[in-house]
């Protein structure tokens, strides 16, 4: 290689990605606000009241560069579901790692609860997702995904406590009570927080019910 190659390699490929790094953290910065910015719309007004125009004016910019990054208000809503989900499932998979018997399957998955509702209550947008999600023909099967990934990995954590002969019906009880989660929240907040917790007690004691004689 001569010293013109040489120079062309270490200058022109090096500054052209100097230059592209900027844009890229350019790029995501703008997604970032984006998104935070739809959040606050989402836990003031509601999904369906918020529209791109009330997104481009909260993050002050214009109308075509929200398009340029997300196509339509489902793109966003997807999103930041998507965000919501690989948190929660993070959170199950750590619980789910602790669990060796079901008196901690049963403390595990209240503990779950408890801090589900916590955090819903705390950011009321993630209801608003979730029904967004279910409204959205294009979307609906995201939320059956997460309740059914969910369920498979509490599932696991305690399958071999389970009698064999009810696993197939404790799988399916695990997968119901993960995916009614979603409509408890909904419930829930339209509950004052004293009778909200007593809902989501009756909901446990339910669940403790269901799987009272399942375990070996």
């Amino acid at each position: 290689m001569d010293r013109s190659q040489n120079i062309a390699g270490k200058n022109g490929t090096g500054e052209a990605e100097a230059r592209r790094r900027p844009q890229q953290a350019r790029s995501k910065q703008k997604v970032e606000a984006i998104l935070e910015a739809a959040t606050m719309l989402i836990g003031e007004k509601g999904v369906d009241s918020v529209s791109m125009r009330d997104i481009a004016r909260a993050t002050a910019m214009p109308l075509s560069v929200i398009y340029q990054y997300f196509p339509n208000k489902s793109a966003i809503v997807e999103k930041l579901f998507t965000a919501m989900t690989a948190h929660s499932r993070a959170r199950t998979a750590a619980v789910a790692a602790t669990i060796k018997d079901p008196a901690d399957f049963v403390i595990a998955t209240e503990q779950l609860l408890d801090e589900y509702y916590e955090t819903v209550r705390r950011h009321p947008a993630m209801a608003d997702l979730i029904n967004a999600v279910l409204a959205d023909k294009t979307l609906g099967h995201l939320d059956v995904q997460d309740s059914r990934w969910h369920a498979n990995v509490l599932y696991d954590s305690i399958e071999h406590r389970v009698i064999p002969a009810r696993r197939d019906e404790f799988r399916r009880i695990l997968f119901m009570f993960n995916h009614l989660i979603g409509g408890l929240m909904r419930l829930l907040l339209s509950l004052d927080d004293q009778q909200a917790r007593r809902m989501l007690d009756d909901y446990k004691m339910l669940t403790r019910r269901q799987v009272a004689d399942i375990f070996e």
